[in-house]
């Protein structure tokens, strides 16, 4: 009997048996490598935590091309393929169509309805995908579902930043944006000028003084506004104000003197 035991360990030991585990279950499976590292170990990490806590089965799929048949089709044959279960839900996106769709699972779909998918698509992953943020939009728009289902099943979890399309920085951006830049090069501009010429008297100069603070203070915190918005656009404004800085010290020195003579 021992060496019967000792023959099966043998064994095990030179043909192991693969055992079946949800680490070997793939979520994300970015085939046009639209989304960065930290984003893919991110959605990857946070789909087992829905499969581990509410047996949930949350994927993300990015695919060049759909070779001709309709994204919701595709979507379908992506079901079968990986044998999904019920309880899932499903984010296709189609590079080359530039189309998305997200499928749920009959069980879910008390939770998700296709109004509610809808809304999430519109609002959460087209303001990023037209503009081509593939990172950012997808992501943004798996945590707006992400969000929902702990928030529907009562699960706890981390403060979960979503950007939503109608919130008003975002829904009127276009215009915030060009009022930020001309505020931010304006000010620029004119304290610059008024700090080379500089004020006689010591009361316009700390009047000067405590205008240019507030203005500094007011000036991050658009900085700051301009980055939660848009990161690029932030690398414009700092340009436009650069270009504000030098146009308003580079003044002539004859128009400096010929000022001071006007002022005798």
């Amino acid at each position: 009997m021992r060496k019967i035991v000792l023959l099966f360990i043998f064994f095990l030991l030179l043909f192991p048996l693969k055992v079946f585990s949800y680490d070997d279950v793939v979520f994300i499976h970015d085939d046009s490598s639209l989304l960065k590292e930290d984003t893919f170990i991110y959605l990857e990490e946070t789909s087992y935590f829905l499969k581990d806590n509410l047996d949930l089965e949350y994927y993300l799929f990015t695919v060049s091309n759909l070779n001709g048949i309709s994204i919701e089709k595709y979507a379908l044959q992506l079901f079968d393929e990986f044998n999904i279960s019920n309880r899932s839900i499903i984010i296709l996106y189609a590079k080359s169509e530039r189309e998305i769709h997200v499928h749920v699972g009959s069980e879910l779909s008390s939770v998700i309805s296709n109004d509610t998918i809808q809304k999430h698509i519109d609002n959460f992953f087209i303001p990023f995908l037209k503009y081509g943020e593939y990172d950012q939009g997808l992501k943004n728009g798996y945590n707006s579902f992400y969000k929902l289902i702990c928030n529907s099943y009562h699960l706890d979890i981390d403060n979960i930043v979503v950007y939503n399309s109608l919130d008003f920085k975002y829904k009127y951006k276009a215009i915030i944006l060009l009022f930020i830049y001309w505020i931010c090069t304006l000010f620029a501009y004119v304290f610059c000028s008024f700090f080379k010429n500089k004020f006689s008297t010591k009361k316009n100069n700390l009047t000067m003084s405590l205008i240019f603070l507030v203005s500094l203070f007011v000036n991050i915190y658009l900085f700051i506004l301009v980055y939660s918005i848009e990161k690029k656009c932030l690398y414009v404004l700092l340009f436009l104000e650069l270009l504000s800085i030098l146009s308003a010290l580079y003044i002539p020195v004859s128009n400096l003197k010929n000022n001071k003579k006007k002022k005798k």
